[in-house]
């Protein structure tokens, strides 16, 4: 009786190494906790797909069969499909010939790649697949400090800390009398709404809590871009659910709606220096007009109030003098410098509320220097370090400081406060 016992057991061992179908559940013998550790060996569900190839099963049920076994979690049907198409080749080696993807490389060693990644390549491997996105956005810290979006007719053009990434459709090729350096360097990323790509990308970086934006420049690559272009990236800025801290924001888009819109999407308190392209475009497709009503909700927003520069051209053109002294520095382009110029900007740094340091005024046409030759305004020094004149402006009643002006090249002045040695009393 013994040996009968012992007999069935050698035999009921024998079927369940070599035979499928002991592993299967069924009433009458159902699997017990002896047969776990088997299906945990990749080894095992290799060698049960072969048993399968080489009785000719079809390949639907084979899966079929195999997944009520082992389970979806232990093997996949990627995996399953390359072993079975491996043993059917004739190849029945057990070992994994396949190089290791990227994506299946450990999180360790993937974070560690990602800390040597230039931002364009990192957003390039964030569109690889679905556990590399959710990798890379999961990090706290981003590598960029400058954003500069330029918008074409026929594509988009990013720069992220001087690394230029085009966005272009399916069928776009690269302008042939192009210089070098404005394409050569570019990766460019093709894409059927390639809008739409270039705002994910770039509401990924704004995105980030973290992100402290030293420039943002948001510009036009040519006059002929359409509106509809700058309202995606502005609709782009709206998306986000905080402010974007800059602390210099370069606006090249011409109309005060935009203009007004994206100005107001950045965080006040880090933004210092403002620079606006022109207040005016008549020559541009469907331009709105700077009126007094786009002008008052302008100038009364925070970013422009707590704003220490501002960069811009023809700001007299419908904009009062008192709209800017406020800032502490300007840097002007205008047309022409007359006495009529002149006697705004001096009274700009007279003003009782006025908190300017120095200006910055750049003219188109040729510079009139007798115009400071009136004695009822200027005083003639000389400058003793440079070497050249300068012309001094005193107030009347005003002890605490004076203005001087400079005189320089290319038709361009600049006139700073000199605070006074005042005596105590």
């Amino acid at each position: 009786m013994t040996n009968q016992s012992s007999s069935n057991t050698m035999n009921a061992s024998a079927v369940t190494r070599n035979s499928p179908s002991a592993l299967s559940p069924s009433p009458a013998a159902p699997i017990t906790t002896t047969l776990d550790p088997l299906p945990n060996h990749p080894t095992v569900i290799r060698s049960f797909i072969l048993h399968d190839v080489l009785l000719e099963k079809p390949i639907e049920k084979s899966f079929f069969e195999l997944s009520k076994i082992f389970g979806n979690e232990k093997m996949s049907y990627s995996e399953f499909i390359y072993w079975h198409n491996k043993f059917s080749s004739g190849n029945f080696g057990m070992d994994d010939d396949r190089r290791p993807q990227f994506s299946t490389l450990p999180v360790h060693i993937v974070e560690r790649v990602l800390e040597k990644l230039e931002l364009k390549e990192t957003m390039i491997l964030r569109n690889v697949c679905k556990a590399l996105r959710n990798l890379v956005d999961q990090r706290e810290t981003f590598p960029c400090e400058s954003i500069k979006i330029g918008c074409h007719t026929d594509y988009i053009r990013c720069r992220y800390n001087y690394r230029d990434v085009i966005y272009a459709p399916t069928a776009w090729k690269m302008p042939i009398d192009s210089y070098d350096w404005k394409y050569g360097h570019a990766k460019v990323i093709k894409s059927v709404d390639y809008e739409k790509l270039a705002c994910d990308h770039l509401r990924y970086v704004l995105m980030k809590p973290k992100l402290r934006l030293s420039r943002l420049c948001i510009a036009p690559g040519s006059n002929s871009t359409e509106f509809s272009t700058f309202e995606r990236f502005e609709t782009l800025f709206r998306s986000i659910w905080r402010m974007v801290r800059a602390e210099k924001v370069t606006i090249e888009v011409y109309g005060p709606a935009i203009t007004t819109s994206l100005l107001s999407m950045l965080e006040p308190e880090t933004l210092h220096s403002i620079q606006l392209e022109s207040f005016e475009r008549p020559d541009a497709y469907d331009y709105e007009g700077w009126t007094p009503e786009k002008v008052t909700q302008l100038t009364s927003l925070n970013q422009w109030k707590q704003a220490s520069e501002l960069i811009t051209t023809d700001p007299f053109d419908h904009f009062e003098p008192s709209h800017f002294t406020h800032f502490k520095e300007l840097d002007f382009n205008i047309e022409d410098i007359d006495r009529e110029t002149i006697l705004t900007l001096r009274n700009m740094f007279s003003d009782p509320c006025s908190t300017l340091d120095s200006c910055y005024v750049k003219a188109a046409f040729e510079l009139d220097t007798s115009l400071f030759l009136d004695s009822d305004v200027f005083v003639t020094q000389r400058d003793l370090v440079l070497g050249i004149p300068t012309y001094h402006s005193f107030f009347p009643g005003v002890d605490s400081y004076y203005l001087v002006f400079h005189h320089l090249p290319h038709n361009a002045i600049t006139i700073r406060k000199q605070l006074r040695n005042v005596d105590p009393i």
